[in-house]
């Protein structure tokens, strides 16, 4: 699964969120040109050449999405709580 990130920086979020990722090897993808923080290797920085993904996040009110791997959405974010809570979605119902 991949959740990307836009305008939620990943140091920001809580330790309980960051484990969940790690835990389910979430790859983290945020719209941004900066390099990702260090001590973060779930974290690779894209940007697009468009706004195409800037757009759709904007059009959902979300500033994360969760893909899963067969590229369809699993689900959106509009702050660090609900990405929390979309991932321990995803936990509960991988168990």
């Amino acid at each position: 699964d991949v959740a990307l990130l836009q305008a939620l920086q990943p140091a920001s979020l809580p330790v309980a969120l960051l484990a969940l990722l790690r835990r389910l090897d979430v790859q983290v993808l945020l719209l941004s040109s900066a390099m990702p923080e260090q001590g973060l290797p779930m974290v690779r920085c894209v940007s697009e050449t468009g706004s195409i993904v800037a757009d759709w996040l904007q059009s959902h009110a979300a500033r994360a999405v969760l893909v899963r791997p067969d590229r369809y959405a699993y689900g959106v974010a509009s702050d660090a709580a609900g990405l929390h809570k979309l991932l321990a979605s995803l936990d509960a119902q991988l168990r």
